[in-house]
């Protein structure tokens, strides 16, 4: 790279410095546990290769967390790798004068914006190559996502840099008047426990941006394996061969729902764990949205792995099509259960940014769910129902398809929302719950 000039007035850390930080563990443990996950689904002959892949994930999802989130979060921007290369992230406080700041307990939401955003430019395509041209093309050695959240990475001394957080013990000043101490002791108590108060919510906010990850890919795998299998199906009713079973992408569909259950109950244990720092209403709300949640998620395991009595559903090009009758029931007490789960959500956040000065946006997607399963539904009843015909049965199983795909894709985006609802929640606004 040619010589650049550097605005920042600290030594910036090289892309040399960043890459062999981000080599171990920063991103390749994380990374070979989930590919070593999605080759144990993908080839599970045994329940014992399952639950080894569900580990690997869990382990994948436990060790991303701890090193991109908590870790940044008490070592003042630096991750395992980082520490090792003594270098830091900071924060950009004035883009004219270029003044950093190390980053604090208020930066959460940034600390976890980066940690997905990085992940994101580091894989994207070819691996590595975003964040060389960025690094490459920037006078200040900034990464796409370093531009995106106003960071830097620099140098740091690491006998002055311990990692940690500067632990400042404040003691009270001796006054000649004991009602001073008194008062000044109150304050002390009164910032403990409102810290262990934020700890708590801190918990909840990073369980709802884990355990949002993984559903992410489980619902584009799903939504992968379904165009494949019509794809095969369209070629062997008008070709007569089928070139796709979908066995393989099946199994590691079937590992990673095993995973993502498990992050939905973790989504659920931190809607209550969120409830118990409220009071009052806003308690209940969350504790309403979470016993949903829960629900959705044992209607949403029935009506995935039960076996159901088939029964004709429509006819395409001869080819009868049919469908499990109480695949589609369960389905949809799954999906009333999760829109109202979301319509209790809404109320809490509504009340939150009324009464706590929060910004937080309300879930859009349940009204799309509503229209999905709606159309999914009679959808049904008009395939069962109807006289099955070439023409009209290929309308309705293509449509059905559809109507399938763009509820998946939902859900996606629902997801996705989950991570970025928590990532604006300012749990220093959370009052103490006396």
């Amino acid at each position: 790279m040619s010589e650049k000039t550097s605005d920042v007035k600290e030594p910036l850390a090289t892309f040399k410095q960043r890459a062999l930080a981000g080599l171990v563990p920063d991103f390749l443990v994380p990374f070979l546990l989930m590919v070593c996950g999605g080759i144990l689904f993908g080839f599970a002959s045994d329940a014992f290769m399952i639950i080894a892949g569900v580990v690997c994930q869990l382990c994948a999802i436990l060790t991303f967390i701890a090193n991109f989130i908590f870790l940044p979060y008490k070592r003042r921007g630096q991750t395992n790798g980082k520490t090792r290369q003594h270098i830091t992230t900071k924060k950009i406080v004035n883009k004219e004068t270029w003044e950093l700041r190390e980053l604090a307990e208020g930066d959460i939401g940034l600390i976890i914006g980066r940690a997905i955003v990085n992940w994101i430019e580091v894989f994207f395509i070819i691996p590595v190559l975003i964040p060389f041209l960025m690094i490459s093309s920037s006078n200040n050695n900034q990464t796409l996502t370093d531009r995106l959240f106003g960071t830097v990475v620099v140098q740091v001394d690491p006998e002055e840099f311990s990692g940690k957080k500067d632990e400042k013990t404040t003691k009270p000043i001796k006054t000649e008047k004991a009602a001073s101490d008194k008062t000044a002791k109150t304050k002390t108590t009164a910032r403990t426990e409102g810290l262990a108060k934020n700890n708590l919510a801190m918990i909840s906010k990073i369980v709802f941006i884990g355990g949002s990850v993984i559903p992410i890919f489980y619902f584009f795998l799903m939504f992968l394996r379904s165009l494949l299998v019509t794809i095969s199906f369209s070629i062997n009713v008008w070709g007569g061969f089928s070139p796709f079973t979908g066995a393989l992408i099946g199994q590691a569909t079937r590992g990673f729902a095993i995973v993502s259950y498990l992050c939905f109950f973790l989504i659920a244990a931190a809607l209550f764990l969120l409830a118990l720092q409220y009071s009052d209403k806003l308690r209940i709300n969350l504790f309403i949205a979470g016993g949903l949640f829960v629900a959705f998620i044992v209607f949403w395991i029935i009506t995935y792995h039960t076996s159901w009595n088939y029964v004709p559903f429509t006819y395409v090009n001869g080819n009868l099509v049919q469908i499990q009758v109480g695949h589609i029931v369960v389905w949809l007490l799954a999906m009333i259960a999760l829109i109202t789960s979301l319509f209790f959500v809404n109320k809490s956040i509504k009340q939150v940014n009324e009464e706590h000065r929060q910004e937080i946006p309300t879930y859009k997607g349940h009204i799309a769910l509503i229209i999905f399963a709606s159309l999914r539904f009679i959808n049904f009843i008009i395939g069962v129902a109807a006289v099955p015909q070439f023409a009209f049965g290929a309308v309705i199983y293509y449509l059905g398809k559809l109507i399938v795909w763009c509820f998946v894709f939902t859900m996606i985006a629902i997801t996705v929302g989950t991570i970025f609802k928590a990532i604006k929640l300012d749990t220093s606004k959370i009052p103490i719950n006396e």
